[in-house]
């Protein structure tokens, strides 16, 4: 590795420089990324890009928190969704459960209310449209049963007589 053309002092300020980015690295030292590598490998200098890296990351998160607290609606979103999940801001189907059978997206649970539907009501709906659905699934099964190939008499015969 006698060949390298980084110095362990030029590879630290361009770490610092370039956040932790090893694209820029190489770019602000005018080598290719294997030379930042083998660079990075040489000095063991991989903690100083990952603590660019976070460094980078308080910063980005600092800008952030400012939009949000300046009222920046998106930045709030973004925030809460990351940041407020433990206070229930999240991205996600919520499913309530009837009767530990049927699961009802809450969005039809708001609709039903909106229309009138009681949750009784929509269950044993779907509870029978469930057992409709299975009948005719069992149907459909013994038909495929019935159309099967039949062995005929020789293909059951074991053949140990001849």
């Amino acid at each position: 590795m006698g060949d390298l053309k980084v110095s362990e002092h030029q590879l630290s300020k361009a770490i610092i420089g370039s956040r932790g980015v090893i694209a820029h690295i190489a770019d602000s030292l005018s080598v290719t990324r294997h030379t930042v590598y083998k660079a990075i490998n040489r000095y063991d200098a991989w903690n100083a890009v990952n603590e660019a890296k976070e460094t980078m990351l308080d910063s980005v998160e600092n800008v952030l928190l400012d939009k949000a607290m300046s009222g920046n609606m998106t930045a709030i979103i973004f925030l809460l969704k990351t940041q407020g999940k433990h206070r229930g801001y999240i991205e996600r189907q919520q499913i309530e459960h009837i009767e530990n059978a049927i699961a009802i997206p809450s969005h039809i649970i708001d609709a039903m209310q909106v229309s009138g539907i009681s949750k009784d009501d929509l269950a044993r709906a779907l509870f029978d449209s469930i057992l409709a659905q299975a009948e005719l699934l069992k149907t459909d099964s013994a038909k495929i049963i019935d159309a099967s190939p039949k062995p005929s008499p020789s293909d059951t015969t074991s053949g140990s007589g001849t």
